[in-house]
């Protein structure tokens, strides 16, 4: 039987990490949404490596809306969770 799937954003600090943290010790593979590619791919390799998780990392800034379309694409794909939890400054 196939893993859930779980997308979050906001993954690199804070709750979201925790969440990423939480689906994948509880059985679900992840997609990753954030800007910053390098923090994704860290977190991706430590999930996989310690729970063996399958991490899918998706680079997009939510801010712009082709990164929007990238992200809605992916949940169209079908993911059983979403966590929004992408952060805002001002």
């Amino acid at each position: 039987m196939p893993r859930p799937v779980a997308l979050i954003t906001g993954p690199t600090s804070g709750l979201g990490a925790g969440f990423a943290r939480r689906y994948a010790i509880d059985g679900s593979d992840l997609v990753l949404v954030a800007r910053d590619v390098e923090r994704l791919e860290l977190l991706a390799a430590e999930l996989h490596g310690e729970v063996g998780a399958k991490v899918e990392v998706l680079p997009a800034d939510l801010a712009e809306a082709a990164d929007r379309a990238k992200v809605a694409d992916r949940l169209s794909a079908g993911v059983r969770v979403l966590v929004n939890n992408a952060g805002f400054g001002t």
